[in-house]
């Protein structure tokens, strides 16, 4: 058995857990007119309280990278049983880390899609107010962004996978 052996099964057994986790990682709104519900590995997107259809197609990418990730952990955890040795896929190590990057990346397209017209937060965490200005008008919307419960169990495989660098280095 290597340094680190119990640790990083630990890793992979959460990151199949979190993995199975069927339902969304982040709740979206933009005035109830739009909610978005969404992981890497699910969306669900309603427009007037309408389910959107194309949703489904992206969800069958995303279905198919779920299944990537199971079967990838899954010969991670058998590799690692029978030969006694290491085996590296950090996909759900640092996954929930890079979702993070999604609200900054709204921003982006909103600062360059409307530079001049539009008022919207760096980071929305909870609820901020997106302003419009076109001339005399100004509109506003409520913005919604939440992680939901699962976001946060996603960040358990992260916290084993940096506790097994620091097993393995002892």
């Amino acid at each position: 058995m290597f340094k680190g052996f119990k640790t990083l099964i630990m890793f992979y057994i959460s990151s199949l857990i979190v993995a199975l986790i069927p339902t969304s990682w982040w709740y979206y709104s933009a005035g109830g007119i739009a909610n978005i519900y969404d992981s890497p590995f699910l969306l669900r997107v309603e427009f007037l309280g309408s389910y959107v259809i194309i949703a489904n197609i992206v969800n069958i990418l995303l279905t198919a990278f779920r299944i990537y990730v199971i079967v990838n952990i899954v010969y991670a955890l058998i590799y690692i049983f029978r030969k006694k040795q290491e085996y590296k896929y950090t996909t759900m190590a640092w996954l929930p880390v890079l979702y993070i990057i999604d609200p900054i990346l709204t921003y982006l397209v909103l600062k360059f899609a409307l530079p001049n017209y539009a008022n919207y937060p760096f980071v929305i965490f909870g609820q901020e107010t997106f302003t419009i200005h076109q001339g005399n008008t100004t509109a506003s919307l409520l913005i919604v962004s939440e992680p939901t419960i699962a976001f946060w169990i996603s960040f358990i495989p992260t916290i084993v996978y940096v506790a097994y660098f620091f097993v393995k280095r002892l």
